[in-house]
């Protein structure tokens, strides 16, 4: 978690800072609570013969908003290989199969068009736009349950 948030590109659309040091990534991990509050949380991604971390994936609850978020963050080089995609399929089954969620929401930057495109591919369907506390502006996409086709 540390390597990935170390690149300026992984957070160029978020408002994230990169962890000062290792010892920050591990507390961080440590105390995670969205799984002990809501049930559901982000997860790791990793190659299952390596074990090498790829980024992290899944659901959140927002309670500015009441809603289910899927997130996806990935280390740089392991962009452009679907493996965002992949997880956020995982994420979704596991959303709406396990957690019985209606519906599920994600968010990006208007000039962050990759995550915008992988959004599409999953049969997101664009909701609205919206605008950051920091000014920053972005779009909004959906899926609910029902058109979930994995």
């Amino acid at each position: 978690m540390y390597e990935i948030n170390a690149y300026p590109d992984v957070l160029k659309y978020v408002d994230d800072t990169p962890f000062k040091c290792i010892e920050e990534a591990i507390e961080f991990c440590l105390n995670y609570g969205p799984y002990s509050r809501q049930g559901c949380g982000r997860w790791i991604i990793v190659f299952r013969e390596t074990k090498e971390v790829l980024g992290w994936c899944g659901l959140k609850y927002e309670p500015k908003t009441e809603e289910i978020d899927l997130g996806y963050r990935l280390h740089k080089r392991y962009w452009g290989k679907g493996y965002a995609t992949e997880g956020a399929i995982g994420a979704l089954k596991y959303g709406f199969e396990v957690m019985k969620y209606k519906t599920i929401v994600a968010r990006a930057r208007h000039e962050n068009i990759a995550s915008i495109r992988v959004m599409q591919k999953l049969g997101m369907r664009y909701r609205e736009d919206f605008v950051e506390e920091n000014g920053h502006g972005g779009v909004c996409y959906e899926i609910q349950r029902m058109n979930f086709k994995p």
